[in-house]
């Protein structure tokens, strides 16, 4: 994870997906299979729109 801006926001919610992993053994509070490893061998995007900025609507 890097400390830019983003990785500063997403901290609380990226310790708490790797404190379940550790205690429990998966993340719970939050669906994490969007990003498993396998996902590029299966050609998956896990973001839904692809441009990470939005889309306008004209």
């Amino acid at each position: 994870m890097s400390c830019c801006g983003h990785g500063f926001k997403i901290a609380p919610a990226v310790g708490i997906c790797m404190a379940e992993l550790i205690t429990e053994g998966r993340a719970k509070t939050v669906d994490m299979s969007p990003f498993r490893l396998s996902r590029f061998a299966e050609g998956v995007n896990p973001f839904r729109n692809p441009n990470l900025y939005g889309e306008r609507e004209q």
